[in-house]
């Protein structure tokens, strides 16, 4: 196994984004022989995560064929050794960790796997396929996503030729031909090596440019740093920016909400209602955590579970995402301040979300 570190600061090959990024992340990526771990074998794991806006990436490549199980051992190693709490992959649910577990157990690794694979994952697939009408992608593939988020490759070589060249590989490297080999398939040999690396790389690069799908989820759930200047530019209209620019515009509507971002720039649009007094407006008022509460429906309105007990239950109901709000005026003093536009703001991109991302 030859283990290869490196770290990047050119920031054209990968993207930071650290009010997105949970804390103590890092990105996996994993090339293999074939999609069964019972016929195949790792050819190159990459890691990296970021120290400040350096992008620090470890390789394990196999250089035998046969080495899965020290690359397993390695892998467990390093999230040990760097405490990292988050993993990072594209499709990892469904290929990486299927895999390795399936390898980690035929190399007699499960309980260190399952020490692995207690840890956080994020898979960004999964934000990208619930996302997948809002961002008008046509295929969750991920060169498809990172087409549809304007992200572009260098390395063009298809799985199967990246296959053939680690074979070539593993071939020409071994000690016994190596010596013997012509200066001719020495650089071949070389340049099979370079090529399963930068493409592998690669991959770990643009999964760091694929983590602006996380920019959803961070709205969702109010995350700091994230929404920036709110303004209210009319009774029905707020503008606020981002601390980040999303490479395609979006348009989100949901029960006379629309949400639309272009790079950093959004709008909310929100309906204005008649109040009990008819010289009064109210805003219906999304509230988050609606499992906390319950709907009166004679009311309309939402009370508490604590002081649901109160209540008839014929009266009331658990409340849903749907109903889960409260009534509050335009004229509201919170919307003087600037932390009561970023909450109002905050909470209505909640509302338009959760029925994405949950």
């Amino acid at each position: 196994m030859k283990i290869i570190c490196e770290q990047v600061n050119n920031q054209t090959s990968y993207r930071y984004e650290p009010h997105l990024l949970p804390s103590k992340a890092f990105f996996l990526c994993l090339d293999a022989t074939g999609l069964t771990p019972e016929e195949s074998h790792i050819s190159v794991l990459s890691a990296g995560y970021f120290d400040n806006e350096s992008f620090v990436i470890t390789q394990w490549l196999n250089e035998t064929g046969f080495e899965d199980d020290k690359i397993l051992k390695a892998l467990f190693a390093f999230t040990k050794n760097h405490d990292l709490h988050t993993m990072i992959t594209y499709y990892g649910s469904y290929f990486l960790m299927p895999f390795l577990a399936k390898k980690a157990k035929q190399c007699e690794l499960a309980i260190e796997f399952d020490h692995f694979a207690g840890i956080s994952h994020v898979d960004l697939y999964k934000i990208a396929h619930r996302m997948k009408g809002v961002l008008h992608l046509q295929s969750c593939r991920q060169k498809k996503v990172e087409a549809a988020l304007k992200i572009s490759r260098e390395s063009n070589i298809s799985g199967k030729d990246l296959v053939i060249s680690y074979q070539h590989f593993v071939a020409l490297s071994r000690p016994v031909i190596c010596d013997r080999l012509s200066d001719d398939l020495k650089e071949d040999c070389k340049k099979c090596r370079e090529d399963l690396l930068f493409h592998n790389i690669e991959g770990l690069c643009l999964l760091t440019k694929l983590s602006i799908l996380l920019l959803f989820p961070a709205l969702r759930d109010g995350k700091d740093g994230v929404i920036l200047q709110v303004s209210r530019t009319s009774a029905y209209d707020f503008s606020f920016e981002l601390s980040t620019d999303f490479p395609i515009a979006v348009t989100m509507n949901h029960q006379g909400m629309t949400f639309a971002l272009e790079g950093r720039i959004c709008t909310l649009h929100v309906p204005v209602f008649a109040g009990e007094d008819d010289s009064d407006y109210v805003y219906c008022h999304p509230l988050r955590g609606f499992k906390d509460y319950y709907y009166l429906p004679y009311e309309d309105r939402v009370v508490h579970r604590s002081l649901a007990a109160t209540y008839p239950k014929n009266e009331k109901e658990k409340a849903t995402a749907d109903n889960c709000y409260e009534w509050l005026s335009i004229y509201h003093p919170s919307f003087d301040t600037a932390a009561g536009l970023t909450s109002f703001v905050g909470d209505c991109l909640y509302y338009i979300l959760y029925r994405l991302i949950h």
